[in-house]
């Protein structure tokens, strides 16, 4: 009977029939040892990660335990993006009507925060980086009839995560 499986990360798929892959089975033994440990239950689920052995609460000198983090061999790149602007104040602004607010400070105060606002969309927004486009599947909440309503924020409020 066929399946299909679409994969959310990179990886690599084995399709064969069920014959030859028991033929493949029988032929070797790390497949052998890989495919009972699946049938186990043994496998890891697809995005879990691998559990740190950790050492906590004990007095005096106990020997710690090792381990090794996973950790993904080609991870994603993202590429710097820049915001700048020019903040131009002619000096009779500065002088006209310097008191009682520094309109110097006060002008790049305003383009600080225009430019933050900016950075804080592009985090959010972004095609290639953004959070919003960046969301693993199961995360997406679908609104029922288009544009979120109020329902829809109380559905994602009550989802259990």
């Amino acid at each position: 009977m066929p399946y299909r499986v679409k994969a959310l990360t990179p990886g690599v798929a084995l399709c064969a029939d069920r014959s030859a892959l028991a033929a493949l089975i029988d032929r070797d033994e790390t497949l052998r040892g890989a495919c009972a440990a699946y049938a186990e239950g043994d496998m890891m689920t697809p995005g879990a990660e691998v559990p740190v052995d950790l050492s906590a609460g004990h007095v005096g000198e106990v020997d710690l335990p090792g381990t090794f983090v996973d950790y993904e061999d080609a991870p994603r790149e993202y590429q710097m993006a820049l915001a700048q602007t020019v903040l131009r104040v002619h000096t009779r602004v500065a002088d006209l009507f310097n008191g009682p607010i520094d309109q110097t400070r006060a002008q790049s105060n305003l383009t600080v925060a225009a430019l933050r606002e900016r950075q804080e969309s592009s985090l959010l927004n972004h095609p290639e980086y953004g959070l919003f486009n960046n969301v693993s599947a199961g995360q997406r909440v679908q609104s029922r009839t288009g544009a979120p309503t109020p329902d829809d924020l109380d559905e994602l409020l009550t989802k259990v995560w």
